[in-house]
């Protein structure tokens, strides 16, 4: 509900590297190393999902970008994962 979602934005916009305005999350939320994890503005992860970084890699997700119910994103050993631009943008 509305209190929990309240709870997330507090304790994850003092986690993440950087963490934008209007973010929303469900339950289930898996997150390692958020220091390693940007997230833009009006981002969403919704049930069981899962963003998985390690202290040699990154994660950097930009603005309008929705990730839906059970999707893992995982970078590891030095990866780097950047998702810029939502989809519906890049056809049209």
């Amino acid at each position: 509900g509305y209190v929990g979602l309240f709870i997330r934005r507090f304790i994850f916009k003092r986690l993440f590297q950087k963490l934008g305005s209007d973010f929303s999350s469900e339950i289930g939320i898996k997150v390692t190393f958020p220091k390693h994890i940007s997230l833009g503005n009006n981002f969403s992860i919704i049930d069981f999902s899962s963003l998985i970084a390690f202290k040699n890699s990154s994660i950097k997700i930009g603005s309008k970008i929705s990730i839906n119910e059970n999707v893992n994103i995982n970078a590891l050993n030095g990866g780097y994962i950047e998702i810029e631009k939502p989809l519906i943008n890049v056809f049209f």
